[in-house]
């Protein structure tokens, strides 16, 4: 009532429409609308993780939450998915995949992830044209804005994660050319969020230095198996069990997939700033309530 959002009503005539738009979580069809963006970015893009889908999602004021668990010694995995405001608040009732149907649940979406990871191992053109459309716009670009607005001119989408503070911890490329949803660390360390925070938010970052880094890495592999630099034995058991949740690698069974240092070292960012977040939200709800 809050937020004037009207919920799922159980067994409510769900007709799709196929246009991908943005979810209005004011109206009366939100588990319509839910069912019809959800399909349609599923037919539509391709991703190596849940929770890169998650991000796309996002831009149309929709979430998807992986739900685990065990009952009476069996475990269980399933899907839901909810609308969020425009100021990223989750709003309104979550719906279970179930209530929607079996094409957007949690084995769908896990086959989708494995489909996004052959895709960037077999067609590494397409990582390779990614990381040339950030070049050029980067060159082209001043600002973060700026940059956002090169990026669509070559028909890419980017979405940056941000703190309060407008430190950059997560960046995500949407390819509307080939359909792919991928993380910037995915590309490589030149990519990676910690680059971009230098080049927009740094004003003594040598540009240059950064740009030829990355056309250093245009050729490399998209995704790959790295040597282990020993630093995953530093990170506290407890940060590898949330990497892993915040990632949905264990989840989706893609744990045995590789996964390069930079995106270990991008994950462990975001939860570090993410529960930093969380604290801070916490202490504001205990003053109100004061």
């Amino acid at each position: 009532k809050k937020y004037h959002v009207h919920p799922a009503v159980k067994g409510q005539s769900v007709k799709d429409f196929h246009e991908l738009r943005k979810l209005d979580y004011t109206a009366s069809n939100l588990k319509q609308q839910v069912s019809s963006i959800v399909r349609a970015a599923l037919s539509r893009y391709r991703f190596p993780s849940i929770k890169e889908f998650n991000t796309l999602l996002n831009t149309y004021n929709i979430y998807v939450d992986e739900i685990k668990g065990e009952q009476d010694g069996r475990s269980y995995q399933g899907i839901v998915y909810g609308a969020i405001s425009d100021k990223g608040e989750r709003v309104g009732i979550p719906i279970k995949s179930s209530k929607i149907g079996k094409d957007v649940g949690w084995a769908v979406l896990q086959n989708k992830a494995a489909e996004g990871l052959r895709m960037l191992h077999e067609k590494p053109v397409i990582p390779r044209r990614i990381k040339e459309c950030i070049i050029e716009a980067a060159r082209a670009s001043g600002t973060k804005d700026e940059f956002i607005v090169q990026l669509k001119k070559r028909n890419i989408s980017v979405v940056f994660r941000e703190t309060d503070k407008c430190r950059i911890y997560g960046t995500t490329f949407v390819d509307n050319e080939s359909g792919i949803v991928l993380n910037g660390s995915r590309l490589g360390k030149a990519y990676s969020s910690n680059v971009f925070e230098k080049l927009f938010n740094d004003p003594a970052t040598d540009k240059k230095a950064l740009l030829e880094n990355m056309e250093a890495g245009i050729h490399s592999q998209a995704i790959g198996i790295p040597e282990h630099s020993g630093r995953e034995k530093h990170i506290l058991p407890e940060l590898l069990q949330s990497a892993a949740e915040a990632i949905n690698i264990l989840a989706t069974g893609l744990e045995s997939q590789p996964m390069s240092s930079e995106e270990w070292e991008d994950i462990q960012n975001e939860i570090i700033i993410q529960r930093n977040l969380n604290k801070r939200n916490k202490r504001k709800r205990k003053k109100k309530l004061q």
